[in-house]
């Protein structure tokens, strides 16, 4: 619980501006390659929410929905809410920040984005159709749903957008409703289904266009264990860039911003599990020795 009521503090951030410092932007965008952008995904879906009590049910619905479709999507995979709770609960307490405490625990599972939605508004609506004079109202009813997704590595707005979908009605369930009778059981069902193709879409779009991150987890042996699995796309004896961890600042909206560190080393893959992996580090040019390592720095494929 105390989990969706963050996510829905940082969902109302967002509609006031997620104010995004351009370096913010430009430090990891100047590091993403095509190779970054075509590696697999890690997302989790937040349980969608409401403010409308009588809207919640439906907002969770659309919420399951949209995880369904994207698991089944390429480029993606789903992670499911429930171990983000739980990996939350594992988070230092000397953390106490909220947003940091949810960047902490999804860097433990290799996310690279987190998804919250929002139904924010249903309401009845007239179209104005026929020639100037002669015009008719056409009813129809509008269902909105606000999208945020966020970079689990730099806690950067990715994306915020907003989906709606619409029915027309006839002229007496129009009247009904704007008596104070409910909407039709059968126009919800038909507006909620509706929402769902073209948020998966849009997901698809901005993950597709968002750069793989990877997290350093632990340090054994001479050996680093990362978050790259066999479901991301690399192979063994591929090279990874470790990225030490760089300044915190606060956005203009005042969510907690992390700005990328200077390289610290290179890793090489010696050997892949289905989520995570373990590297060796790769001596550097003149003799350097890499590192030094910790858990929670970021990994890149250059």
């Amino acid at each position: 619980m105390a989990l969706l009521i963050v996510l829905g503090s940082l969902l109302v951030l967002g509609q006031a501006g997620c104010g995004l410092p351009q370096k913010v932007s430009d430090a990891w965008f100047d590091l993403m390659d095509s190779r970054d952008t075509n590696l697999r995904k890690r997302v989790v879906v937040a349980p969608f929410v409401s403010r409308f009590p009588h809207l919640r049910a439906r907002a969770q619905a659309v919420g399951l929905a949209v995880a369904q479709r994207l698991e089944k999507q390429g480029g993606i995979v789903l992670v499911d809410f429930k171990l983000l709770q739980d990996a939350l609960t594992k988070v230092d307490p000397g953390i106490k920040n909220n947003e940091e405490r949810i960047v902490a625990a999804a860097k433990t599972l290799g996310l690279n984005t987190v998804l919250s939605g929002a139904l924010t508004n249903l309401a009845l609506q007239y179209d104005k159709t026929g020639i100037y004079g002669f015009r008719e109202n056409e009813p129809f009813a509008l269902l909105e749903l606000n999208l945020r997704l966020i970079d689990v590595a730099t806690g950067v707005l990715l994306a915020e957008g907003v989906q709606d979908s619409k029915l027309k009605l006839s002229d007496l369930v129009a009247t009904n409703i704007t008596l104070g009778q409910p909407y039709p059981a059968d126009v919800l069902n038909k507006l909620q289904a509706d929402l769902v193709p073209p948020t998966v879409k849009w997901v698809g779009r901005n993950v597709a266009a968002q750069a793989w991150t990877g997290f350093v987890l632990a340090l054994q042996g001479g050996q680093v264990k990362v978050t790259v699995g066999r479901d991301t796309g690399l192979s063994v004896g591929d090279l990874l860039v470790v990225y030490g961890r760089g300044t915190q600042i606060r956005s203009g909206s005042g969510r907690i911003l992390f700005l990328p560190g200077a390289p610290v080393g290179r890793l090489k893959l010696v050997k892949l599990d289905a989520r995570s992996s373990w590297a060796v580090p790769m001596a550097e040019a003149g003799g350097k020795k890499p590192g030094p390592f910790e858990p929670g720095q970021t990994l890149r494929t250059h």
